[in-house]
């Protein structure tokens, strides 16, 4: 019996597609055409991710495909940065256009707002993009924040299948536009949502979360508590905030939390506000299936006064904790850039009463599979890392360059299980031959390695001919590399820092010479790698 095309499972189809992505991603939209399957599946990784961060040709562009229910039904995780909607808001007020402009053109909106992208308005298009990349507030009249507005609610109503949802709330007000956008979003993710992803200031969040009350299958929740401005208030004044802000965690998070406690897998807190946080980690209760915790806040007096509550939260749940993200914020004093040391003590400082309490509290951090810790003692982190040496598998150590000596008693702890540790990153003094020799040998089956390495700690024709002589480095099975000069740059696809520097590439072409294995440089294939122009290896 012959088979025919829909007859062969889609997971085939997908099999199909992923090898035509991978080896030929110029024709990838061609199978658009080939049958349903494959249809369905171009549209799965072209509508993926879908990102609002600035209002440009691209977005409004994306904005009139995603006005069809069968394109954004295809959406699985969306961005949204709303600063650009209160941009709009400003200018609108500005200029008093009329809330009523488009009163007549109800059933022609969508050609309306996406006019700009026509010939005859090239030239304002051009004042748009200039003016709004500098933050200048214009007289432009192609588009409102109603009709920007509109054209989103519309679009979240058909992404009926999003599974994470990525809001940062900025100076946006709360009105009636955008109360029905989060409740239309409300709505259409409710069914399948499964991680949310808050930034505002804490005042904001019992506005949002009302609107915004997903169902019980929302189990990954990621907060921060953004700054309040509080310019030319009196201290008086500030400190009230502060208690008011405290406050309203605990009548806002808190029971938010608290109606997740059964379903709640992932929890991270993060904050960049003048709170103290202790009496809202000291309120939070038990999650019986919590996996993943994180906490990037500051760790200092101010910030948290009683680390106790945080550190209980994580001996409380040490039997089903697997993921632990433990990352100080920088310190707020105004220390100029060039005393890293100074910033670094003061870290020290703060993140010393937490540290001893997790020394103290021997289940904390115990039988983890991942760990992201700060990293200024390695004497005293060593028996935290001890607690976890026969179940770990992806470590990221922060905020300390260690010596070559340091590296390797951290990597010996692991020696033990060869092919256990997957992914690791550290900060290094020394950016030599040795220490990838050490690591190649020490930790034979790492997958993924990410290295920060300071200024002028590396030595270009001494490290290529030392890796020549390293020969086991063939046979190490290291898959993606990562090299940075005293920095450390997110995978953010709207970073604006450079992701490559002549030296970073450098060092990681001649790894890869000796490294056969590694297919990924900082996340991208070899193949489509832009190497900065520079001498040296070859790959």
């Amino acid at each position: 019996m012959r088979t025919i095309a829909n007859d062969v499972p889609t997971d085939i189809w997908r099999i199909i597609a992923d090898l035509v992505l991978h080896n030929y991603p110029n024709t990838f939209q061609d199978l658009i055409s080939v049958n349903s399957a494959l249809f369905n599946i171009v549209l799965d990784e072209r509508y993926r991710e879908v990102r609002w961060v600035k209002l440009d040709k691209p977005m409004t562009r994306l904005l009139a495909r995603l006005q069809e229910p069968l394109i954004a039904s295809h959406v699985k995780r969306l961005y949204i940065r709303a600063w650009f909607i209160n941009y709009l808001l400003k200018r609108d007020a500005l200029f008093h256009k009329s809330s009523n402009s488009l009163s007549a053109k109800t059933a022609e909106w969508t050609s309306a707002l996406f006019s700009i992208m026509k010939p005859v308005r090239k030239r304002h298009q051009g004042l748009y993009d200039r003016t709004f990349a500098k933050g200048q507030l214009v007289p432009i009249h192609d588009i409102s924040s109603k009709e920007i507005m509109k054209a989103m609610i519309k679009a979240v109503t058909g992404m009926v299948n999003v599974m994470e949802y990525n809001f940062e709330w900025r100076d946006l007000p709360l009105n009636k536009d955008t109360s029905k956008f989060l409740s239309s979003a409300r709505k259409a993710f409710g069914g399948s949502l499964r991680k949310l992803v808050l930034r505002a200031e804490i005042f904001k969040f019992q506005e949002i979360l009302a609107i915004t009350d997903f169902e019980e299958h929302l189990d990954e929740l990621d907060f921060h508590f953004d700054y309040t401005p509080a310019v030319g208030a009196s201290p008086a004044d500030v400190d009230a905030c502060k208690v008011a802000q405290a406050q309203g965690l605990l009548n806002t998070i808190v029971p938010f939390l608290d109606t997740r406690r059964s379903v709640l897998r992932s929890l991270a807190i993060s904050s960049s506000a003048q709170v103290d946080l202790s009496a809202f980690f000291h309120a939070l209760g038990s999650f019986p299936h919590l996996r993943s915790f994180s906490a990037r806040i500051w760790f200092d007096d101010t910030h948290l006064s009683d680390p106790s509550g945080l550190v209980n939260l994580l001996t409380t749940h040490s039997t089903t904790l697997l993921n632990v993200e433990l990352k100080p914020n920088w310190p707020t004093d105004p220390i100029p850039f060039s005393t890293r040391n100074m910033s670094l003590e003061n870290l020290q400082i703060s993140w010393g009463p937490t540290k001893e309490l997790l020394l103290s509290n021997v289940k904390a951090l115990y039988g983890l599979e991942s760990l992201t810790l700060h990293c200024h003692n390695v004497e005293k982190m060593l028996p935290l890392l001890h607690r976890s040496r026969d179940t770990l598998t992806w470590l990221s150590l922060i905020n300390r360059y260690l010596k070559i000596d340091e590296v390797k008693a951290i990597v010996q702890l692991f020696s033990h299980r060869d092919y256990s540790l997957k992914s690791l990153h550290i900060e290094v003094l020394d950016m030599s031959a040795g220490l990838i020799g050490l690591l190649a040998t020490t930790l034979p089956g790492l997958l993924s390695l990410s290295v920060v390495f300071t200024e002028g700690a590396w030595i270009s024709h001494t490290f290529e001919s030392d890796l020549l002589n390293l020969r086991h480095l063939k046979q190490w099975s290291l898959v993606n590399l990562a090299v940075y000069q005293e920095r450390y740059v997110d995978p953010d696809p709207d970073a604006t820092c450079p992701p490559h520097s002549i030296v970073e590439d450098a060092i990681m072409k001649c790894i890869g010479v000796n490294v056969p294995s590694i297919t990924t440089f900082k996340g991208v294939s070899r193949r489509k790698m832009c190497w900065t122009r520079q001498p040296g290896c070859n790959s």
